[in-house]
């Protein structure tokens, strides 16, 4: 890596991002004209969880892809913001909706779940891809190193776990 990301087209970004380039991060959470782009990844990766669901649900669970997708999305960066303001890190909310919306591109692979006896190995690989992929975004957007925006994600992920196990 050259410490800078040269490409601006959307599909140059997409892949970087799938290969967890904080350079790209860097690029988006810097770059206003990418939050279209932001919102493409998040409906396309929604679209392709959708089309996963549309086995069990039809032409609704495209829907619900998508639906989550967003609300996800903005969820995600209202943790992640919280997250960061407890460890006194600030990140302006479109650069964090930008970068993580960005860090939803594994989510194109949820496709995949729509064979049936893919779809739980497709699901966990999608997951923990997504996590990895927060890294460089909260790298990116608060401007820390790796070390530290790993303890955020972790964190962040530790506390999502807890109240999911909590909902049960």
């Amino acid at each position: 890596m050259n410490g800078q990301f040269e490409g601006s087209g959307f599909v140059d970004r997409l892949t970087a991002a799938l290969r967890l380039d904080v350079d790209v991060y860097r690029a988006v959470g810097g770059d206003t004209a990418a939050t279209g782009q932001a919102v493409r990844v998040v409906l396309l990766a929604g679209v392709c969880n959708g089309i996963a669901l549309s086995a069990r649900l039809g032409v609704a669970g495209v829907v619900a892809g998508v639906l989550v997708g967003l609300l996800g999305w903005v969820l995600w960066a209202a943790c992640i913001a919280l997250v960061g303001a407890l460890a006194r890190l600030r990140a302006p909310v479109a650069v964090l909706l930008r970068v993580l919306g960005f860090a939803n591109a594994p989510g194109i692979f949820l496709a995949g779940g729509v064979v049936p006896q893919l779809a739980t190995p497709v699901r966990v690989v999608v997951a923990l891809w997504l996590v990895a992929a927060t890294v460089p975004a909260a790298q990116a957007a608060f401007d820390v190193g790796r070390g530290r925006a790993i303890a955020a994600t972790r964190e962040i992920e530790a506390t999502r776990v807890r109240v999911v196990h909590r909902a049960d």
